[in-house]
């Protein structure tokens, strides 16, 4: 192979292979790499960043599928029973973390389907609104969004997509909650559902991109940036913060986030319980921010 071209092209970012063929997935590509690198024909020792093994899918029975045995799922037979591919493609998501070899769960299409449902009646409703979006901000809708986009960024980028897709149901589960107190009338809704669908679209590519253009977006939403998280948004209103005297803990106080040592100090000592232990004074304090705050006496 041509050098020049080789460097161009660089290292595989990640190789992805089952696990029940590790050691030949490592033989085709890690140890025959390395034998080019010891000949001098390729410009790296190691063929790719990172390797991961993906598990098993099992039959219901925990066995193998085999075609022999008449035990594979088919995912046509699937989709044409009405469920539709995207609520498969959940379902394997969700049925267990990427790594890890698990029975196939027949019921888990039907409840990834009422999921998708859900996300369908929900946009409906949104695009059939009475009242307008011209409300002072909801700061409940503005944490939920972005710490749904904090939690399934992460999640998807470590490949956990079962996690994620457990944060995507909570996502819409706390917007039904939100819109059956505000009717939709809060502005934050436009972006709600539109990180809801971006969320959502590498795991239900097809009802994410019919609904983005159902709610008036002109590309398909796998060309649009993926959503970014706001810190401020992920941060709770309060603290709870943990007292120790001598390293032994002793109480917890609940503080405002942003509350400062000295606040959190002069708390402490108006507490009774922990007051109780600073009668002889107090040598050093040990503050942990967030967190600790601990007297040595």
């Amino acid at each position: 192979a041509d050098k020049n071209k080789l460097k161009y092209w660089g290292m595989v970012d990640m190789y992805l292979g089952g696990m029940e063929h590790t050691t030949l997935h490592l033989l085709y590509s890690r140890f025959w790499h390395q034998f080019f690198y010891d000949q001098g024909l390729v410009p790296t020792p190691e063929p790719y960043f990172s390797r991961r093994g993906q598990g098993i899918i099992l039959a219901a029975d925990g066995t193998k599928m085999s075609k022999s045995k008449g035990n594979v799922v088919n995912p046509t037979e699937i989709i044409n029973a009405g469920y539709g591919a995207d609520a498969l493609r959940l379902a394997i998501a969700f049925i267990a973390p990427y790594d890890q070899t698990t029975p196939w769960n027949p019921e888990g299409v039907a409840g990834t389907h009422r999921f998708v449902s859900r996300i369908w009646t929900l946009t409906q409703e949104f695009l059939n609104k009475e009242s307008s979006s011209d409300k002072q901000a909801n700061k409940d809708l503005l944490v939920a969004i972005h710490q749904a986009i904090h939690k399934v960024s992460k999640d998807l980028h470590n490949m956990n997509f079962n996690t994620a897709v457990s944060a995507l149901m909570e996502y819409v589960n706390i917007l039904y909650k939100i819109k059956a107190v505000d009717k939709f009338s809060s502005q934050e809704w436009s972006q709600a559902i539109q990180t809801l669908l971006k969320l959502i679209a590498p795991y239900a590519p097809h009802i994410a991109d019919e609904l983005w253009h159902q709610i008036g977006q002109p590309s398909s939403i796998h060309l649009v940036y993926w959503p970014v998280h706001d810190e401020k948004y992920l941060l709770s209103e309060t603290l709870t913060i943990v007292v120790q005297i001598n390293g032994r803990v002793r109480g917890q106080l609940t503080v405002s986030s942003g509350s400062s040592q000295q606040d959190i100090e002069q708390l402490a000592r108006e507490d009774e319980k922990i007051a109780s232990y600073l009668i002889d004074g107090v040598r050093k304090v040990i503050f942990v921010p967030n967190k600790i705050l601990n007297f040595v006496v």
